[in-house]
């Protein structure tokens, strides 16, 4: 029995159907001639891009990778890396997290962070971080699995590591070299400055060996004495402030506060304190004192504020200091290293003094509503 395949219209001739097949044919060629070209163009993206390209599973079974894959983790061909777990890759804390992770974009449909830096082992062992980009693969609306692309952060991180390092023992340096100035001032000029000033003393007290005016001489003489050994107090007390180790935090920082107060008459100036206030080791006392000196310095030079709140909050494990401002604040950088491009060089090492003790450092600030400076440090 013959078929017809096309079975003739009254409204559709025989010419039409045929012009009809051979649009047809060319969509079809188009589109197979597109399917190819982009077949082509995936196939280039994956094997030429200088990014590594791995696709996995849910489960974390590794289905493909390209050469930049197979250079970074020290293998041979990709026949070696593909039908491994990924956890055979990762550290074991990244691949915690890595899991975490999975099951926030399962359960979200999406990923919402951009980029996860995760530690990773070559074949021969050897430590490297990398920062991925992951995107979820689906089909008929299901998730079946899990693209990421991937580069070598390793010697960024190391960089980074070795200017936090450069800062820190810049910190302890300078910290060093403040206890040691607070020290000879106090222990020698200091000293000195007393002993002069008890010597004029005792000739003013002899007044029947020199003229009257030689004594008013003197006594403007050991004025002026008195008044250099006050400010000399004043910035062995800036350097190293004495009472700090007697008296504890919360008092120091009264201290602080209300001595910027009497300074800056214009500005109000509020100490806060929530919480049961405890001494904490002497290492996170003098950074928080210097954090909140430094906030306030910066407060004087560029903020123009009327009003100035110096908290702290006490919790049995974290202690929390906040420096906040009605300023004209400013736009903070999207990343730390702004800070020194801007010059705000305080900045840094407040941020610096934090990280040292494995706090947290955060800032809020927008031109025009004043600046929050906020440190966290567990107990």
């Amino acid at each position: 029995m013959r078929t017809n395949f096309f079975k003739p219209n009254r409204r559709i001739s025989k010419k039409r159907a045929l012009v009809e097949i051979f649009h047809l044919q060319k969509e079809l060629q188009r589109k197979s001639k597109l399917l190819t070209t982009t077949k082509a163009l995936y196939s280039s993206i994956f094997t030429q891009t200088n990014y590594v390209i791995f696709i996995r599973t849910l489960e974390g079974m590794i289905l493909a990778v390209n050469q930049r894959a197979v250079d970074l983790f020290g293998y041979n061909t990709a026949e070696e890396l593909v039908g491994l777990h990924v956890s055979r890759l990762l550290s074991p804390k990244s691949f915690e997290s890595l899991m975490k992770e999975q099951q926030k974009w399962l359960r979200d449909r999406c990923i919402k962070q951009c980029y996860y830096e995760y530690e990773i082992f070559r074949k021969n062992g050897e430590k490297m971080i990398t920062e991925s980009a992951p995107s979820l693969i689906k089909k008929n609306e299901q998730i079946i699995g899990i693209m990421t692309t991937a580069r070598d952060i390793t010697e960024q991180r190391q960089r980074q590591e070795n200017m936090q390092f450069y800062l820190a023992e810049i910190t302890r340096a300078q910290e060093g070299e403040r206890k040691y100035i607070a020290r000879e001032l106090h222990d020698t000029f200091l000293q000195e400055l007393t002993t002069i000033s008890l010597k004029i003393d005792m000739l003013i007290g002899n007044r029947e060996f020199a003229p009257e005016k030689i004594f008013s001489q003197l006594e403007q003489l050991q004025s002026n004495i008195n008044n250099t050994a006050k400010k000399a107090r004043f910035f062995a007390q800036e350097l190293r402030p004495g009472d700090l180790d007697q008296l504890g935090l919360t008092p120091i920082l009264v201290n602080l506060t209300n001595k910027f107060h009497n300074e800056e008459k214009e500005i109000n100036t509020r100490f806060e304190t929530t919480g049961s206030s405890y001494r904490l080791p002497p290492e996170i006392e003098l950074a928080l004192f210097r954090i909140a000196q430094e906030a306030l310095r910066n407060v004087r030079k560029h903020a123009m504020a009327t009003e100035v709140l110096v908290k702290v909050e006490f919790a049995p494990d974290k202690v929390n200091l906040t420096i906040a401002d009605n300023g004209r604040g400013f736009k903070v950088p999207e990343v730390a290293g702004g800070f020194a491009s801007k010059g705000k060089l305080g900045l840094i090492g407040m941020q610096e003094r934090a990280r040292l003790l494995g706090g947290t450092f955060s800032i809020k600030s927008q031109p025009g509503k004043g600046t929050e400076i906020t440190v966290g440090i567990k107990t």
